[in-house]
């Protein structure tokens, strides 16, 4: 690979990276052609221009340029990144896009102004404040000293991950978080556990917290007594009068529903229908409907694609799809099926509920060779979306399986560059390569360059 590689992101904005399949940053951009997190999609949608935002914790700026791409020359991005390589190549990064609305300051963050020692020795993605003299002295300051130094005002919003350091941050931006009230979201996994030492700074402050529902781009209370998805990353957070734009404005609902949600568009079963893989079954699908209109699964389906419909309330959506999952998994409990599995992982998924979907999907692969009939009585949708744009033909079973290992190999850890095989191996099948998705082929090629790369590496 050449030194360093310029890539396109999916917004238009071009980042400089190394060209090193050991840089986990390099790696995910090659592999996803975008980054790996579903909040990077949502901050494009919410984000609108003139706004201004801070990146503490930018590294090499994948988060930065998507920031400065949604506010435009008339806002303001201010990236905050201790590293020297990551900084540089942020650096080089922004004067390629010509982004001189965007501010990059060499620093770490944390409680108050001080100096210390950023890790060395790994990737510079996860290098953290030590107390080790042998490593790399840097410039520690506290938000509130950094935006009165700097002039950092009417600030919409903050994302923090600093590697363990964000309880910290959020003590040393009181009278930052009080004047400006921004909304923030903060890494919440690292180091192998839940970061739950946030909860109480932020409470102090005044805010509530939310994850992201990541099927229908909406942010949903989230409490720190609630048991999280073991692969929620981040939490948003915000206060009350910031809460209610953004629910205005369809990004966030205040307090979940218990009512039946009432739409826009009342939820139907034809979007499924006129999908190029139901079309051999359409006719008796809609048959098998007709007759079971009042069915608990075929209405979790319809709320499942009513959640989908943008032209519905956020409050609609997330109730509508709140309930598709909670029908489908107690379903599946005392009636499975292979179809009904199937759609439990897309719904499961798309509510949040990753580990779930996960599961499911590793129990589909080892049924489905004993797929019968009657497990495409009832209408069903493929594990992983890209099926969707398939037409099985009479190879029901091969398209299917390829489907379920592709939900095992995208959704079963972030990125190929973790892994030490990929599903296809670790599951011990072989998926017919008709039926996986261009991703999937270049998640291979990508995982054996990086093993001949690196030989130890996986």
């Amino acid at each position: 690979m050449p030194d360093d590689l310029t890539l396109a992101m999916p917004d238009g904005a071009r980042i400089v990276v190394p060209g090193d399949l050991t840089i986990s940053t390099t790696y995910v951009l090659l592999e996803q052609q975008d980054w790996f997190e579903d909040e990077i999609r949502f901050l494009r949608a919410a984000l609108q221009p003139g706004m201004r935002a801070i990146d503490a914790g930018a590294n090499f700026g994948v988060y930065t340029l998507a920031l400065a791409q949604c506010v435009g020359a008339q806002g303001r991005v201010w990236a905050v990144e201790p590293g020297e390589q990551a900084a540089n190549y942020l650096e080089r990064s922004i004067a390629t896009n010509g982004f001189g609305h965007v501010d990059l300051v060499r620093c770490a963050l944390s409680r108050a102004d001080g100096s210390g020692f950023l890790q060395t020795g790994i990737t510079p993605e996860l290098r953290r404040l030590v107390r080790d003299g042998s490593s790399a002295a840097v410039a520690i300051r506290s938000l509130d000293s950094l935006a009165a130094e700097r002039g950092i005002d009417r600030v919409d919003f903050v994302k923090i991950d600093v590697e363990g350091e964000e309880s910290n941050v959020l003590a040393g931006a009181a009278g930052f978080l009080q004047r400006e009230s921004p909304l923030l979201m903060i890494e919440f996994w690292g180091d192998k556990k839940f970061n739950t030492d946030i909860f109480a700074p932020l409470l102090r402050h005044g805010y509530d917290t939310y994850r992201l529902v990541p099927g229908i781009d909406v942010l949903a209370p989230f409490y720190e007594s609630e048991e999280p998805d073991p692969y929620q990353l981040n939490i948003f957070a915000c206060k009350p009068p910031r809460a209610a734009q953004l629910a205005e404005a369809g990004f966030l609902i205040t307090a979940p529903g218990n009512k039946t949600p009432r739409f826009a568009i009342e939820p139907g079963l034809d979007p499924l229908f006129a999908l190029p893989f139901a079309r051999g079954n359409a006719q008796q699908w809609r048959n098998h409907a007709a007759k079971n209109a009042d069915d608990d699964y075929l209405r979790a389906l319809r709320w499942f694609f009513a959640a989908r419909e943008k032209t519905n309330g956020a409050a609609a959506r997330h109730g509508a799809l709140e309930q598709a999952y909670l029908k489908l998994r107690a379903l599946i409990e005392v009636d499975f099926t292979i179809g009904r599995g199937a759609s439990f992982v897309r719904v499961a998924a798309a509510y949040g509920q990753r580990a779930e979907a996960i599961a499911m999907s590793r129990r589909l692969v080892s049924a489905i060779p004993a797929l019968g009939a009657q497990d495409c009585a009832e209408p069903f949708l493929p594990p992983w979306q890209y099926q969707e744009s398939l037409d099985p033909g009479p190879d029901i079973r091969a398209w299917l399986l390829a489907s379920a290992v592709e939900s095992c190999e995208h959704r079963f850890q972030f990125s190929s560059s973790d892994k030490t095989s990929l599903a296809q191996e670790s599951l011990d099948v072989r998926a017919d390569a008709r039926f996986l998705s261009p991703d999937y082929a270049r998640r291979e090629d990508l995982f054996k360059r990086r093993a001949l790369a690196s030989p130890t590496a996986n």
